[in-house]
């Protein structure tokens, strides 16, 4: 592989783990190696709800 074909593929390989960690709020990116090559990024994302009257509550009767 030439070096000009092996630096445009880390280039997309760091705009596609940029994306990734810039794209999620809440979660991991975890990113899969395999023979010093990136091969898999995974993107887990969590979506956080504030419980119902949270904010009332712990005014009243402190943090949960």
């Amino acid at each position: 592989m030439d070096r000009k074909r092996a630096a445009g593929e880390d280039g997309e390989i760091d705009r596609e783990i940029l994306l990734a960690v810039r794209n999620i709020r809440y979660g991991s990116v975890e990113i899969v190696i395999h023979d010093s090559k990136v091969v898999q990024i995974e993107r887990k994302e969590k979506v956080r709800f504030d419980p119902v009257g949270k904010s009332e509550r712990s005014d009243r009767q402190g943090a949960f």
